[in-house]
């Protein structure tokens, strides 16, 4: 990894993805379902990667060419991801039938890897996600 890429990743650590697993955790202890995802689409505009917000244009199937890429996979995801929202709007359960089961978060730690294979995975990017454990919430997003 380039410098650049590793303070990307430390930045959207910081401000995204760990303020949303310490949700998803204070939910779980709290007794509530959660329910995570980590967006790995790569955005069609060069040096862009999985960025913040990319997923808003397949939440909303909104795509754009130059930022998301409107092949057919974009579309698909886009729709199953529509499809598990509204899944968890009426339900409370993102689970649907293009994803298929969508795990609680649980103590497994269980998210949905939405892109171009979306998958469930116990506890992806572990060690980074360690990485941050003593690091108090003020610091983070």
């Amino acid at each position: 990894m380039t410098p650049f890429e590793i303070f990307t990743a430390i930045q959207g650590d910081q401000h995204f993805r760990m303020p949303n697993i310490r949700l998803c955790e204070i939910q779980e202890r709290l007794g509530k379902a959660s329910f995570g995802y980590v967006f790995d689409w790569k955005s069609a505009a060069p040096n862009f990667g999985a960025c913040h917000a990319l997923d808003v244009g397949f939440i909303f199937g909104n795509l754009n060419e130059e930022f998301h890429g409107c092949t057919t996979e974009a579309w698909n995801l886009a729709g199953y991801m529509q499809d598990a929202w509204i899944a968890f709007a009426k339900t409370g359960d993102p689970s649907s039938p293009g994803l298929g089961n969508w795990p609680r978060y649980g103590r497994e730690r269980v998210m949905m890897v939405l892109g171009a294979k979306s998958r469930v995975e116990n506890a992806p990017y572990e060690k980074e996600r360690a990485a941050w454990d003593g690091v108090p919430n003020e610091v983070l997003g």
